[in-house]
């Protein structure tokens, strides 16, 4: 896997997820210090297993703002 071929997959396994922006820089610097010395493809694999474990609470915490600022609106 090339450079440009990681930078693709990456945007379009972010984008998939619906990662926000503000964590996308996070993840992409874990998933590359955990991988990159074994290439691309190891590293592709922590994105996903970073994804994978940041999905579900990202989802959960957004929900979370989003009712709360619906809560102090209705006050």
């Amino acid at each position: 896997m090339t450079a440009e071929e990681y930078a693709v997959a990456e945007k379009e396994e972010l984008d998939n997820a619906n990662i926000p922006q503000e964590f996308r820089s996070a993840i992409s610097h874990l998933a590359w210090e955990r991988g990159h010395a074994y290439g691309y493809n190891e590293v592709e694999i922590h994105l996903f297993d970073l994804i994978s474990a940041l999905q579900d609470p990202i989802k959960a915490y957004e929900k979370r703002i989003r009712t709360e600022a619906y809560e102090r609106k209705q006050q």
